[in-house]
């Protein structure tokens, strides 16, 4: 052998001068290694003075990448946790089990912390001579189906807030509970109108208190439920929302303590309606009109506009319309007949122009197209007015990509997992090799210079994620114009998944080229994995084909302008997608399938590898470990970047936004709430035109 390749082993075997027979079985491994190939002086040159004294700061680097990487990483982690009911709450749509103390703001006072915990008994107890916690604890009796309300609280509400009629009306609420039935009529056919309801009384005795308790109650000069109140003083007592999670709980937590007894009150009427027209009793129905048409303003004029609120006080208002109208014609009110038939037709002229509007169905069709996920999973807007302007894509931006990325971050999260776990793997491999392997390994993986590094980090990392934010980002194949719940965040989780699959996959293969540039005299990665490179195109292939499968639109003009050119949105369910989008789903998911059985097979190969490539995959796996730990530094960092783009884009959203002012609902909710409930007062009034 040449002088520089004697000396090049000479340098490689100094580690192991501890164990003389190591190094003599090095030398010999070595010389085996280099026996009968070309080699370059120069080459072996620089090998013998990479492998020299070992370098101090290769370990202190990596630990510091794996400290902070466990740092960032473990911040976000721990996050998640904390939100972890509500993570649930806001994927199934419902109310979590438990809501996080962390709610109520730091400086939040008792009172305040009452307020948000839903303990309506100590609110009271706290301030026994407060009218807004008397009505806010008898309407939670009221919600939770008990009896009665207790005497005791009636007789302080006539002491505390005496010429309120609120209170009278959740007595007479409370009273009216099951004491009418409704008898089932005949079968109605297609297209017949729907017959008038008959009743029968269950329990006379409730059933006159429910009366007179509601003639005394229209009677009072003063109707407060202190619902808007209480509902400003709670959102006051909570902290500001810190991202959409905790946003969305905020709002969950407001909506479930904004309770709204259902009005039973409406069938007590009802049916004495039908009892006057069958007892001749004119003047009782000429009462019973006023008592129910002085009951029907107050509910509008308490409403906390809501469009619940507004769905219930309309059917309440309308459910005794018909038996008014019928006792009336009974009686030969025709005053009171003509009355109510005209009610009754401006009611259900709201109603048909609420379900036919078209202007509502064209503002839902952008809602569900380029607004929010929960914007999106129940669309309000036929309750708008008509003449309501276009929604503009820059209303809804904020919001639809606030949800994008809250994916994003939990994608780097998931990331910063699986490059973990991956750096665990590798870094436990060289304890495959036994004992000469490993240290041999560490001393032949001194031959990969810092520069080396660099580039598969930069290269094999770096790059395919900058790529992808660009791709994201500023063009359509990200399909962020769209909202995310019509793919079900398919396009960002298989863009982002291929994407893995490419930063776990690219590493390794730059690895064995700089290997091969540096050591290839060692006869170490002489073979090139044409299945690896193959892979990477595809996983390629497979992101801007994930960004191809929803048609793009045209914002303005709503016409198909993309490659697709399909005039319908498409199910991203691969198991029911159809035609050409199911093709291309089938093709990316393909693609992504493809690297990851790479990356399984490089995995199992390298468990069951043969003695004469086990040196060679273990200095490999020491290689790749800095460039892994590397990456996930890059999305911890990544994960802390999507949140704070969050928290950003929930803060200039004014869709779905709660303030004081319209608490505990959004602020467009209550713009659309407010003007139902004008339109409910419109017709009232007989303002509206049926015809």
């Amino acid at each position: 052998m040449s002088d520089a390749a004697e000396k090049f082993i000479a340098a490689a075997v100094t580690p192991l001068r501890e164990n003389a027979e190591m190094q003599t079985t090095a030398e010999r491994e070595l010389r085996g290694m280099m026996e009968g190939r070309e080699i370059s002086a120069e080459v072996v040159e620089e090998a013998g003075r990479q492998v020299g004294p070992r370098r101090r700061w290769g370990r202190p680097v990596v630990g510091v990448m794996l400290a902070v990487s466990l740092l960032l990483g473990g911040v976000q982690v721990f996050r998640l946790v904390q939100q972890r009911e509500l993570i649930r709450a806001f994927l199934d749509l419902e109310y979590p089990a438990e809501f996080p103390e962390s709610f109520a703001k730091r400086n939040a006072t008792a009172g305040q912390l009452l307020l948000i915990a839903d303990d309506t008994g100590a609110l009271l107890a706290s301030d026994p001579d407060n009218a807004a916690y008397l009505a806010d604890h008898c309407r939670f009796l009221l919600t939770q189906g008990r009896k009665e309300l207790h005497a005791g609280l009636l007789k302080t509400a006539g002491e505390i807030d005496p010429e309120n009629g609120y209170f009278l009306y959740l007595a007479a609420n409370q009273a009216a509970k099951k004491c009418v039935k409704s008898i089932p009529g005949p079968r109605r056919k297609k297209g017949e109108p729907l017959p008038i309801e008959q009743w029968k009384i269950e329990d006379e005795a409730r059933f006159e208190e429910a009366l007179s308790l509601l003639k005394k109650a229209v009677a009072l000069p003063k109707w407060e439920s202190y619902r808007g109140e209480i509902a400003q003083a709670r959102f006051e007592a909570l902290e500001s929302p810190r991202d959409l999670v905790d946003g969305m709980g905020k709002a969950l937590l407001q909506s479930r303590l904004d309770r709204r007894p259902i009005d039973s009150t409406s069938y007590v009427i009802a049916a004495k309606a039908e009892q006057c027209g069958l007892n001749g009793d004119r003047e009782g129905l000429r009462e019973l009109a006023l008592i129910w048409e002085a009951l029907a303003r107050r509910q509008l004029e308490l409403a906390r506009p809501g469009l619940l609120d507004g769905l219930f006080i309309g059917g309440d208002i309308v459910f005794p319309i018909s038996n008014l109208r019928d006792a009336a014609s009974k009686l030969g009110e025709s005053e009171l007949e003509a009355r109510f038939r005209r009610l009754r037709e401006a009611y259900d002229h709201l109603s048909r122009q609420r379900r036919e509007s078209p202007a509502g169905e064209a503002r839902n069709d952008t809602i569900e197209h380029r607004g929010a996920y929960l914007a999106a999973v129940a669309p309000l807007e036929s309750f708008g007015p008509s003449d309501a302007p276009a929604i503009q894509d820059e209303e809804l931006k904020p919001g639809r990509l606030a949800d994008y990325a809250l994916m994003d971050s939990w994608l780097a999260l998931t990331g910063w997992v699986m490059l973990g776990l991956a750096s665990l793997t590798i870094a436990l491999y060289r304890f495959r090799g036994g004992l000469f392997a490993r240290k041999m390994s560490c001393v032949l993986s001194g031959l990969i210079r810092p520069g080396d590094h660099a580039w598969i980090f930069a290269g094999g990392i770096l790059f395919p994620m900058v790529c992808l934010l660009l791709l994201s980002r500023l063009t359509d194949l990200g399909c962020r114009q769209w909202n995310g719940g019509l793919h079900g965040m398919a396009v960002p989780v298989g863009q982002f998944l291929a994407t893995l699959l490419i930063i776990m996959g690219l590493p390794i293969l730059i690895a064995r080229r700089q290997l091969r540039k540096r050591a290839g005299f060692l006869g170490l990665c002489e073979t090139k994995s044409w299945a690896g490179w193959l892979a990477v195109p595809m996983g390629i292939a497979a992101i801007v084909i994930y960004g191809l499968s929803i048609p793009a639109f045209d914002p303005k003009t709503g016409a198909p302008d993309g490659l697709i050119n399909a005039a319908d949105f498409i199910d991203l369910d691969i198991t029911e997608a159809e035609g050409l989008p199911r093709t291309l789903l089938f093709t990316a998911t393909g693609g992504v399938a493809a690297g990851l059985i790479w990356l399984i097979g490089a995995g199992m190969r390298a468990l069951f590898s043969s003695h004469a490539r086990l040196l060679e995959r273990c200095v490999l796996s020491r290689v790749v470990i800095p460039a892994y730990l590397g990456g996930m530094v890059l999305m911890a960092t990544m994960a802390m970047l999507h949140h704070a783009e969050e928290r950003y884009w929930v803060k200039q959203d004014r869709w779905m936004a709660v303030s004081a002012e319209t608490a505990p609902r959004g602020s467009h909710e209550h713009w659309l709430a407010t003007s139902y409930f004008e339109r409910l007062r419109e017709a009232l009034d007989g303002r509206i035109e049926t015809r």
